[in-house]
Parts: C-alpha cells; structure tokens; sequence
C-alpha cells in the first residue's frame, strides 16, 4: 500500500495518493518510526491539491506542517522528497505574492542538493531560485543561478531545447535590466537556437 501510494505521489496523482495515505496513516500508531513520514505525505497531497485549485493559503499551511512532520523523522532521509516539499513551498508563496518567503524557502531547500536528488529536479530548482532572485531584482543572484541551470540541462542526454531557450531568454532579460547590451543579444540567440 505504501509502495502504490509513493507511486502515485510520483506521478502527480495526488488525489488518489491522498486516499491511499489517509489510509495509511489511520492504520499506523503514532509511535511507529514511519508515521511522521507518513503524515507527512498526507498533508503534501493536500497542499498540492490545494495548490491547483490556487488556495495558496492552505497550501503553504499544509507544506509548512509537511516539512515539520518529515524533519521529525530520524530514519528517513529521503532528501529528494524534502525537496519537493520546499518546491511546492516556494511556489505557493511565490503565487501568492510573497516573494521574499519564496527565496528564503527556496534558498533553505538548496541546503538539500546532494548526489540523491534527480539531475531534472536540481537544475528546475536552480532555475526556479533565478526567476525568484530575478522578480525581487537580485540581479547577479538571477545571473548566476540562470548560468548554473543552463549548465545543467546542457548536460541530459535527453533534449531540453525548451528549458534551455527558456533559461536563455530569462537571462537576455536580466541583462537587458542592467543594461549588459552585448550578453543580452548573446542570450537571446542562444534562446532563438534552443
């Protein structure tokens, strides 16, 4: 059951993996080593449900109480997990405007980059901290952390034109912000490219 409920964490199915866990969680005490993780991933299907419907309110709640729940839990650590949790933080705050949480959350998070977390994951996340940095006119902030993902996604094997030429065209925009002309062009040539 746990297994199935993972899965479909995974995958996004949030509302199924909420069942799943709900179910879980009524079947384990609470002085099991699993349950706080267990809960945990409860209170994440919900943010995440909460998340789409764009009641971002409740969804930082639930992430927040998430991220609490899993930091209590000596066994596991499932740093890849964590870093979703902080993600859909940084997001829901971002969304409801409170960039500067954002950062701070989404800066927090970086602490969990190790050789665990999935190379796709790392580079979006470094990508997302650009954008943040870049909305809160952090600019050598942004410019570094568009560079750093561009550098990772140049390295899948798999084609990532659109994440690239994405990246590129957010860095022409910075630099076109602090008025660096020549890197600007560069930028969006390479965004044209990809």
């Amino acid at each position: 059951m746990v297994r199935q409920a993972d899965s479909l964490l995974k995958e996004g199915s949030y509302r199924l993996s909420k069942e799943h866990w709900e179910k879980i969680v009524g079947l384990t005490t609470q002085n099991k080593v699993e349950y706080h993780t267990y809960r945990s991933k409860l209170l994440f299907c919900e943010a995440s449900l909460f998340q789409a419907d764009g009641n971002y309110k409740s969804a930082i709640e639930k992430y927040q109480n998430a991220l609490q729940l899993i930091d209590k839990d000596t066994v596991s650590k499932d740093n890849q997990y964590r870093l979703n949790i902080y993600n859909g933080l940084y997001h829901s705050l971002a969304y409801s405007g409170d960039w500067q949480a954002a950062l701070e959350k989404g800066t927090e998070g970086l602490t969990l980059m190790d050789s665990t977390i999935e190379k796709k994951s790392r580079a979006d996340y470094i990508y997302d901290l650009g954008y943040i940095n870049d909305r809160l006119d952090n600019f050598t902030e942004a410019i570094d952390l568009y560079q750093q993902s561009i550098e990772l996604y140049k390295t899948f094997e798999e084609s990532k034109d659109f994440d690239l030429g994405l990246a590129y065209n957010n860095l022409a925009t910075v630099y076109r912000r602090i008025g660096f002309f020549s890197e600007r062009l560069k930028s969006f040539e390479q965004a044209k490219i990809h």
